[in-house]
């Protein structure tokens, strides 16, 4: 994997890891924040497209890769801009550079004279954050929840806030963005595209993928016990000052009272709306949103760990099991669906990385693990 860059505690990266719509935005936009914290303009998703990186730049030693890759980088970390990576050939580098030449030329020197790509990341990182005279940084890649043991082999120091919510809620709000994507005028013509690819929702597959999430963790915290902390979704909400007081001293970061002022992002209608505080909303939309069957899918391929999280089963009664057939024979046609979005988002490497876990996630559900 290549030379690993050290970190201490009070200096080492941050990544808000969880499945998706479980509030990893909100927790990173709380931790951002911070006095002391420098944050990513959005999803890096570096360690997920990591073979990808390695394609675009399969020379590090090369001083033009080793450039082309500092500047992606940094106008991912600072513009977002992961979407034109994708269908990238080998040497890209950003339309409009965002590093001025003596910066590139500083980095480069920095990661001489053995570089790697997880140091090389790291090192854009730092700099940005040196940059705009902040001690750390955080970035939030849902994805990132399976590459645990990747992010942990190149930045041996790197910190892991995860955070979980009740998988039913979780469906809840995916069923909902779906019908907001496909229905909402806000949207144009070109994201619509792009967020259906991105954007899709099934009870089955949505909830085992939650459970292989979930799972992801928890094998990762056997090997890294003192890298990980996890809270409860719920428990943010309810609880906020002594949840995120909890949050800082795992992560050796002094208590900021700014953090209970957050301001996220609401597009539940499709309008973007600037909130600030801790809304209460969410919490069991899933009992409105969701039909009793999606609702039993939901508790029996999470049923473990809805127990360790304490989320309470519903009765579902005779619709749920009535419901149950017509929602399972949809999901094998979405199961193909799913691998062509998956093709289209990251490639063939992407789209059998996802067929390995679900027939994992599926072996091990069939023999009750």
């Amino acid at each position: 994997m290549g030379r690993a860059v050290a970190a201490t505690r009070e200096s080492a990266p941050v990544f808000v890891v969880g499945y998706m719509r479980s509030g990893t935005t909100l927790l990173h936009s709380i931790l951002a924040a911070h006095r002391d914290v420098f944050s990513s303009a959005y999803e890096t998703k570096y360690f997920e497209y990591f073979a990808l990186f390695h394609h675009l730049y399969p020379d590090l030693c090369d001083e033009n890769a080793r450039a082309g890759l500092i500047q992606t980088i940094a106008d991912i970390i600072l513009n977002g801009n992961v979407r034109p990576i994708r269908r990238a050939a080998p040497g890209y580098c950003p339309a409009e550079p965002p590093l001025p030449p003596a910066e590139v030329a500083a980095l480069m020197a920095a990661t001489q004279p053995d570089p790697v790509y997880g140091a090389v990341y790291r090192q854009v990182f730092d700099h940005l954050a040196a940059r705009a005279g902040k001690r750390r940084w955080i970035e939030k890649t849902p994805q990132h929840t399976y590459f645990i043991d990747t992010i942990k082999e190149t930045l041996p120091g790197a910190l892991f806030v995860e955070i979980v919510r009740d998988p039913r809620d979780v469906l809840a709000s995916k069923k909902r963005y779906k019908e907001v994507i496909a229905t909402s005028q806000k949207f144009s013509q070109e994201e619509r595209a792009y967020q259906a690819v991105q954007r899709v929702y099934d009870p089955f597959w949505d909830a085992l993928a939650w459970r292989m999430a979930i799972r992801a963790v928890r094998q990762a915290e056997v090997r890294w016990p003192d890298s990980l902390f996890t809270v409860r979704y719920e428990g943010l909400i309810a609880a906020p000052e002594e949840t995120l007081r909890a949050v800082c001293d795992f992560l050796a970061l002094p208590f900021d009272a700014a953090l209970l002022d957050v301001k996220w992002v609401s597009t539940g209608e499709g309008v973007r709306q600037d909130v600030r505080g801790f809304q209460t909303d969410p919490l069991g939309r899933w009992r409105s949103a969701l039909r009793p069957a999606e609702v039993s899918i939901a508790q029996t391929l999470t049923a473990p760990y809805m127990r360790a999280f304490s989320y309470e089963r519903a009765p579902v009664g005779w619709r749920g099991r009535a419901g149950l057939a017509p929602l399972l024979v949809r999901s094998g046609g979405e199961f193909f669906t799913r691998l062509y979005r998956r093709w289209r988002m990251g490639g063939v490497p992407f789209m059998m990385a996802t067929l390995t876990n679900y027939r994992r996630e599926l072996g091990k559900l069939l023999r009750r693990r």
